[in-house]
């Protein structure tokens, strides 16, 4: 109980201070995603196939309104995404996962975003294999928006997607990128079923998943890292 309202009290503190904070958020979103897992080394990629599309969109969280979207079709002119994962058995069906993340724009020479990721939950749930966690700097970085420059621009391949608010279509700018640098959450589901156990004892070879989350700024990123770990608290009580 104390848990619970341990974790209400923060969502009740985020968005009390949410209109002072910086409220735009980067939001991400690929289809059609890939996953290999190899049972000897407990390592779980995820990649994106030939028919892939990303959204990206700049979201301001207080507003709850899209101010500009950019799309990458794999079809159409190629990117790059790249999910690394080790998988770590931590007790009966109960596991973490921890690596990196990267994808590209419709520039593939290097990526625009670079983070790494640790899960706070890792569950099948309705005949859904799921993963959330959170994105933080990687390696030397200090943020998880790289390569783009400042502002920080990431241009998409689709015709006619609606000119956004920095005037161009089919490109999303953030200003500020520096502080877009930890606690962001994640998650990737794959249509499977039975336990976790099952799943991480043989090789695996799914598609037609989903690789979507936020990119957020401190101090909402730290804010988000606390509710998980109420939220990872819980759980791990629950199977006590």
């Amino acid at each position: 109980m104390k848990e619970k309202l341990l974790i209400i009290s923060l969502v009740v503190l985020f968005l009390s201070v949410a209109p002072a904070m910086a409220d735009l958020v980067l939001q991400y979103d690929m289809n059609k995603a890939l996953l290999d897992f190899t049972a000897s080394t407990k390592k779980l990629i995820v990649t994106e196939d030939a028919f892939s599309i990303l959204d990206v969109a700049v979201v301001d969280n207080v507003a709850f309104s899209t101010l500009d979207t950019a799309r990458v079709d794999n079809s159409k002119d190629n990117f790059d995404l790249r999910l690394e994962l080790t998988m770590t058995q931590l007790g009966i069906n109960n596991w973490s996962a921890s690596g990196w993340l990267k994808f590209s724009d419709t520039d593939k020479s290097d990526y625009a975003v670079e983070a790494t990721v640790q899960s706070y939950l890792v569950q099948i749930t309705l005949n859904c294999f799921e993963i959330k966690g959170y994105l933080g700097d990687l390696g030397t970085n200090t943020s998880i928006l790289v390569n783009r420059g400042d502002p920080w621009v990431f241009a998409g391949s689709a015709a006619g997607t609606p000119v956004g608010s920095d005037g161009t279509s089919d490109q999303v700018t953030m200003f500020d990128p520096e502080s877009y640098d930890g606690g962001q959450a994640w998650v990737i589901k794959f249509g499977v079923s039975g336990t976790l156990d099952n799943f991480f004892s043989v090789d695996r070879d799914l598609s037609d998943g989903e690789v979507k989350g936020q990119v957020v700024p401190v101090p909402a990123a730290v804010l988000l890292g606390l509710i998980g770990l109420g939220v990872a608290g819980l759980k791990l009580r629950k199977y006590a």
